[in-house]
């Protein structure tokens, strides 16, 4: 997840630490159910600002063709209906943000790695770029 700065493990409890357009907030979460390799689900420990819990399952997709993986996320956006318009607007929208997680590990899982196009040129012309040999060994 881009936004997510860290997080430590320590058994099944974690602490994690994200940026947000409005300054980073941090939580605490436990794990509450790990069937392995089949589904995790968790929550976060009362009090937190970012009440939420969710789950994640894993199953053989139709004729085996892959793995099907479902995310159910229940959360208590802060600032209620005023402040879920004002995630949306600011990006900080949690299920924008949970989709593009999926999509990234999906990619991760798939192609073991993200595409990205950071550090690639920017359309400059061919004599504006770096000639170095980069012949395959």
């Amino acid at each position: 997840m881009r936004n997510v700065a860290s997080v430590q493990e320590n058994g099944t409890l974690s602490h994690w630490v994200a940026s947000a357009s409005d300054g980073g907030v941090e939580w605490d979460a436990e794990i509450i159910a790990d069937v392995r390799p089949h589904s995790i689900a968790w929550r976060s420990i009362a009090g937190m600002p970012k009440h939420h819990h969710g789950e994640v399952t894993f199953m053989a997709a139709q004729q085996c063709v892959g793995t099907e993986m479902h995310v159910t996320l229940t959360y208590e956006p802060s600032g209620g209906a005023i402040g879920n318009a004002v995630a949306r607007i600011t990006g900080d929208d949690s299920e924008m943000q949970l989709n593009e997680a999926v999509m990234r590990f999906k990619m991760l899982m798939e192609t073991g790695h993200i595409p990205t196009t950071d550090g690639q040129s920017h359309g400059g012309s061919a004599r504006d770029t770096d000639h170095a040999d980069r012949s395959v060994r």
